[in-house]
């Protein structure tokens, strides 16, 4: 137990730190091979065409790109993510899962939206919503990390809450062992918190809860 409590505020504590420091700001620059083919924005590739590019195990994603964090993530494109952006209730059968037969019980297809910010001009709202996020535009919307725990006992249940039956959002789940799942980029609006969704990074804690005496445990 003293183990997997480390590891879970090992994992706070990068995400935290990552977000503090601002959107993916750890990330000291970029270096270029000297030697290879040069895109068409004159930027240098290396390795084998059609050859994999194997992830490390610890990356995030914001707007696009990948960002060490030094501890396990697993991803929503990954066979054990939870995807945030797929219409189907992750863990309904199969027959019950797509939208038509999910929509008398959500109130939306979609579990998450566009960043907005004060000031927003109409050429910034056609950039971001075809995906058109930058690293310096996230950094000057985001500026609050919200912190949630689920009473769920696992991320898995709160997973399944959230996204099959609520219709929210967040863009980290934190489980029990320190693993941390991400939903969906960090660009995106997760649904989470009212009216700070725009300006915010979401993530909720595995978390039993606490009840007085007497207290049924749901």
């Amino acid at each position: 137990m003293a183990n997997r409590q480390h590891g879970r505020r090992s994992a706070l504590g990068t995400l935290r730190g990552w977000c503090r420091h601002g959107v993916a700001v750890a990330v000291a620059g970029l270096a270029l091979a000297a030697t290879g083919c040069a895109g068409p924005t004159g930027e240098v590739f290396t390795g084998t065409p059609g050859a994999e590019l194997e992830r490390a195990g610890d990356e995030i994603v914001v707007a696009g790109r990948h960002f060490h964090t030094g501890t396990r993530v697993v991803l929503w494109t990954e066979p054990d993510g939870y995807d945030a952006y797929r219409v189907e209730r992750r863990f309904a059968p199969i027959e019950e899962a797509g939208w038509d037969a999910s929509k008398d019980k959500l109130g939306s297809p979609n579990r998450f939206g566009t960043r907005t910010w004060p000031g927003m001009t109409d050429e910034d709202r056609e950039a971001v919503r075809s995906g058109g996020w930058d690293l310096p535009k996230l950094q000057h919307v985001v500026d609050q990390f919200v912190v949630h725990y689920d009473v769920c006992g696992v991320s898995q249940q709160c997973f399944n809450i959230l996204h099959d039956h609520r219709g929210l959002s967040v863009h980290f789940l934190l489980d029990i062992d320190g693993t941390i799942y991400q939903t969906m980029d960090v660009k995106e609006k997760a649904w989470h918190a009212t009216r700070s969704n725009s300006r915010s990074v979401g993530i909720e804690i595995a978390n039993m809860g606490a009840y007085g005496t007497g207290e049924d445990d749901p």
